[in-house]
Formats: C-alpha cells, sequence, structure tokens
C-alpha cells in the first residue's frame, strides 16, 4: 500500500490495487480483512504495540524518549510515510494521533493533576509530536532520530515546567 500512497490518495486506492500490488488474490484478501480500513486498523495496532513495547519503561516524556520514537518511526517501512502523507489515511492519522495522545497523558499524569489541564497537555503535545512526525517522514527523515529529539526539545514541544519536573522527582 506505501507504493501506491506515492500514486494515489487513500480513498482512490481498491481492494483490486491491493491484491494485484501484492499479487494475491481478491479472495485472499477478504479472507483475512473485510475491506482497507480493517488492514490499516490492523497495521496501526501492530505499529502501537511494538512502539509501546519499546517504550514502556519510560516514566517520563524526555529527549531520551522521543530519540527512542523516532528510532521506531525510523525503522518503519514506505506504508507508514504513505499514511501519514496528505494523501493518506485520515482514519489511520487520527488513530496515530489519539494514540500518541493516550500515551503522553499516562506519561504526565503523576506531574499533571488537574484531568482538564491534562487533556489539553496532551493533545498539545501528541498533536505537535504528530505534526513533526508527519513532516520529517514526508521530507525524507534528512535529519537524524537524535537530531529530532534534541530539536523537539529545543523548540519547546516539551512543556518546559513539566519536562523540568519529571527530572527533579
Amino acid at each position: 500500500m506505501g507504493e501506491l500512497l506515492e500514486e494515489k490518495a487513500f480513498n482512490e486506492i481498491t481492494v483490486t490495487d491491493l491484491t494485484k500490488k501484492a499479487k494475491t488474490t481478491r479472495k485472499t484478501f477478504y479472507t483475512h480483512y473485510q475491506d482497507k480500513i480493517e488492514l490499516i486498523e490492523e497495521y496501526q495496532s501492530q505499529l502501537f504495540d511494538m512502539l509501546n513495547d519499546k517504550l514502556k519503561n519510560y516514566k517520563f516524556l524526555d529527549e531520551n524518549y522521543i530519540r527512542t520514537y523516532f528510532e521506531m518511526v525510523d525503522k518503519q517501512d514506505a506504508l507508514l510515510k504513505g499514511l501519514m502523507s496528505y494523501q493518506g489515511s485520515l482514519e489511520m492519522q487520527n488513530l496515530y494521533r489519539e494514540g500518541m495522545r493516550h500515551d503522553v497523558m499516562i506519561l504526565f499524569a503523576n506531574q499533571i493533576t488537574d484531568k482538564n489541564q491534562l487533556r489539553y497537555v496532551s493533545i498539545i503535545v501528541a498533536n505537535g509530536l504528530f505534526g513533526v512526525t508527519q513532516e520529517w517522514l514526508l521530507n525524507g527523515k534528512k535529519e537524524s532520530p537524535d537530531e529530532m529529539a534534541k530539536l523537539i526539545v529545543s523548540l519547546g514541544l516539551i512543556p518546559g515546567k513539566i519536562f523540568a519536573e519529571n527530572h527533579s522527582k
């Protein structure tokens, strides 16, 4: 699907396109998936399981967490880049953002006790990190994961006060 997303928008890709590219049959596709959305949901689930497994030992969002996150994203194939592109899957992008928001809420839950503030901080950080990830993928990952982590910290995408508090506890 990654290659197809370079040619056409996600909404224009058909199951026939997918099966031709994969050199399989529609019957085989439908044995495993109800539609292309279910295929994307499975990919998203596997991606987040992998990210969560790698990032589960982090207790706070800092430069090390972000570096590890970008190292994991860097290892993904063309499918993630295609899905995150402007002609990619809005469903996937929303699932990705929501997954990030959930993870950010968990990471900040000990530092921010006000539920409303926690909700908005998680939205700001998740959307910022999503946007930076999307831009990085679409521009060919010119910066290393280490450079991305340093850049994000220096730009203040991680709330400064919360970042400082993370290291004082």
